[in-house]
């Protein structure tokens, strides 16, 4: 049984996939290409193994939090048992890092909590396994300022490119911080630089850009005010 928390800055994608290996090495580099066998939830192999997503706000008095357990059905073990010997198993699933404040921006992260439980019911043996991931998000803080000090930084026009990964940001606008700058969360990413979110700060030169990766930027402005 595996149970994974996650924090509320993270959003399931109800996606659930467990994949059999031969080997170590492919298991351990996530080749699902060489898997010898992958079991999706949304296929007739939903009856292998039982997926379920609840939040735990509840139970856990942590705000926003939602828990996923997958287990193996009686059916699935059978067939596990029958042709799955010394094989290595792996559980794959996506989640977001949502675009909005309940991310964690910055070191603190966001946190991802797994315990795995397996037991050997023929010897009356079991073990639990806990392990914690943390998902990073980052952002950035700018202000446009002018040498006269008299331009308009409305008029202002910017596109991000992740020269690491090699995209162009793409954002939504969402309103404002606590002290009232003018903030874009990431969407998504383009190779075009066509279709990449064009920033524009606020009358005071401010804008934030949240939910990036740890990567380095290139800010390009491609617009500004006359004169």
């Amino acid at each position: 049984t595996f149970v994974d928390t996650l924090s509320e800055g993270l959003t399931y994608n109800q996606d659930v996939q467990i994949a059999f290996y031969d080997n170590q090495t492919d298991a351990a580099v996530n080749n699902t290409t060489n898997a010898h066998t992958v079991w999706s939830f949304k296929d007739s192999n939903r009856d292998n193994f039982a997926a379920e997503y609840v939040d735990v706000m509840a139970a856990t008095k942590k705000t926003g939090e939602t828990q996923l357990t997958v287990s193996f059905t009686d059916k699935g073990l059978e067939y596990v048992n029958q042709n799955f010997s010394d094989y290595y198993v792996v559980v794959y699933y996506t989640v977001t890092v949502n675009s909005d404040a309940t991310a964690v921006l910055g070191d603190e992260g966001n946190p991802n909590d797994v315990t795995l439980t397996w037991e050997r019911t023929s010897e009356g043996y079991y073990d639990t396994l806990e392990d914690e991931c943390i998902v990073y998000t980052y952002g950035l803080d700018l202000t446009k300022e002018f040498s006269d000090g008299k331009g308009d930084p409305t008029k202002v026009q910017f596109v991000l490119y992740d020269e690491d990964d090699a995209y162009y940001v793409v954002a939504g606008e969402t309103g404002t911080t606590e002290d009232g700058k003018k903030v874009y969360y990431m969407t998504g990413k383009t190779t075009d630089k066509a279709q990449a979110t064009v920033f524009s700060p606020d009358a005071n030169g401010s804008l934030v850009i949240n939910g990036l990766e740890a990567d380095t930027y290139q800010l390009t402005e491609i617009a500004t005010d006359t004169g």
